[in-house]
């Protein structure tokens, strides 16, 4: 628990006369305080109760009373120097306790520490935070604090500090505890920037905790702390947000984030989020709320010549479920929906690299007026059972999946050129040359899309071209054969 390369004190003799221990100073040169719990909830902090060592020692047949000795009455005054301070968890029976948080070359002057439950409001203490450094667990990065002040007097505790963390962020922030005897501190932080790429790099994997059921029974559902974190620049390359700002409630057994707002190229993004430590292992759940995203915007800033791809105003929901720890993308599962509307592909046809069939008509844009679907999170891969797009050539209907670590695309699905759309009769006339006498609508093209999200290829898909609204009586196996053979040697094409 505690170890310490040097003691120096005082004591007040005359208090000794009394059988009490009253000392007037007190100094810990480099202490080490570690404070460990293991899966069954079990601390080496959480001492025995006089009444529960009464009880131990009747139950065991000795004596309950305590012999006459020495207690340890009051501290006039007591100061740390170079301490280290850290937090460990054992995951599991037989495991090695591994570091949540550490804090090194911790200073602190403390005065009036009268050992009563009852005087703790009669404690002052005072810690300069400059010059600490802090280790996460979780993160390799470590936090330096640059400046900052704690200070408890009269029962309320005030801190305030500045702190550097690796190229993630340089953040303030101030913490208010209005009594430590009910201790439920608030929060404020914020930071001008920070960079989502450098704090995703500096995360690191976690053993798995294993807490008995017991112990996550016995977890409290009483407030621990609240308050507001916020950021007025987020990087997550190549795209950027501002003014981003969340509430969160920390409780014994569950944290709650009511919501998250981040401001994304002229769109809001909301979060709203739980963590539930009652359950094993640890799950989390989210929902996600965009509104009125501008694409244009976006895709501007993005990698891999997406730049005028696409324009529209988009909107997504999506609620997640998942656990937290390393292995937290094996166990994402979500479903939801989306939809852009009132937008254009500058020189993209319905199906992207089925420009072939839109070159051959001078088409060089496709307005629609919605683009949505269904979508689910499940085993890596993020999958649409239907997406469909309205537009002016005609409409697109397709189905599959992206992986979400890998980007790897994998869709199947069927492009519709109506003759009375924005493809003319062009297009219609010279893939249907051996189809004059029969009453055509329009063309069905199957195509398939793989690669990746940043370098998509566009090929032909399973199944052969078709016609819609065919008349009857026509003999729709010349045609289809007709059809097929004029569609096939235009995707072939080079463009």
């Amino acid at each position: 628990l505690l170890s310490v390369d040097e003691i120096r004190g005082g004591l007040t003799l005359l208090a000794l006369l009394h059988g009490d221990i009253h000392l007037t100073s007190l100094k810990l040169v480099r202490p080490k305080l570690v404070l460990m719990q293991d899966e069954k909830g079990r601390t080496n902090y959480t001492f025995p109760s006089e009444i529960e060592k009464k009880n131990a020692g009747s139950a065991a047949g000795t004596p309950s009373d305590t012999s006459g000795g020495f207690s340890l009455d009051a501290i006039d005054q007591i100061s740390l120097k170079d301490a280290e301070v850290s937090l460990q968890e054992i995951p599991f029976a037989g495991a090695q306790p591994f570091v949540t948080l550490a804090a090194h070359k911790v200073n602190v002057q403390m005065e009036n520490l009268l050992l009563d439950a009852n005087a703790v409001k009669q404690w002052k203490a005072n810690a300069d935070l400059g010059g600490i450094s802090v280790d996460v667990g979780a993160l390799a990065a470590p936090a330096e604090f640059k400046s900052g002040n704690v200070k408890l007097q009269n029962g309320a505790l005030e801190a305030s500090f500045q702190v550097h963390v690796g190229k993630i962020a340089d953040v303030k922030g101030n913490i208010h505890v209005a009594d430590v005897t009910k201790a439920v501190p608030t929060f404020d932080i914020s930071t001008p920037s920070l960079d989502a790429d450098a704090l995703l790099a500096s995360m690191r994997e976690t053993p798995e905790t294993h807490t008995s059921s017991a112990a996550a029974a016995a977890k409290s559902d009483a407030l621990l702390a609240s308050g507001r974190i916020s950021a007025e620049r987020v990087v997550w390359s190549p795209y950027t947000a501002g003014n981003a700002s969340a509430e969160i409630h920390i409780y014994g057994d569950r944290m709650v984030v009511t919501p998250a707002t981040v401001f994304l190229y002229g769109g809001t993004l909301q979060i709203s989020a739980r963590t539930d430590s009652r359950q094993e292992p640890e799950r989390f759940s989210a929902n996600l709320q965009l509104r009125t995203l501008d694409v244009g915007r976006m895709l501007a800033a993005a990698p891999g010549g997406m730049k005028n791809k696409m324009t529209g105003f988009a909107d997504f929901d999506m609620q997640l479920l998942g656990s937290t720890g390393g292995a937290w993308q094996k166990t994402l599962t979500g479903t939801g929906s989306f939809s852009i509307r009132d937008g254009k592909l500058p020189g993209v046809n319905l199906a992207g690299e089925l420009g072939a069939l839109a070159k051959a008509a001078g088409l060089n844009e496709t307005t629609f007026k919605r683009i949505s679907g269904d979508l689910s999170i499940a085993d890596g891969r993020l999958s649409t059972k239907l997406t469909t797009m309205d537009s002016s050539a005609g409409k697109v209907e397709l189905g599959g999946g992206v992986g979400l670590a890998d980007q790897k695309m994998s869709f199947e699905g069927n492009a519709t050129l109506m003759a009375g759309g924005a493809v003319a009769g062009q297009i219609i006339s010279s893939v249907l040359s051996a189809a004059t006498n029969s009453a055509v609508s329009g063309i069905t093209v199957p195509f398939s899309i793989g690669g990746t999200l940043s370098n998509p290829t566009f090929l032909p898909g399973k199944g052969i071209p078709g016609v819609v609204g065919n008349s009857p009586g026509d003999s729709k196996s010349v045609k289809t054969n007709a059809i097929t053979t004029g569609i096939q040697s235009l995707l072939k094409k080079k463009h």
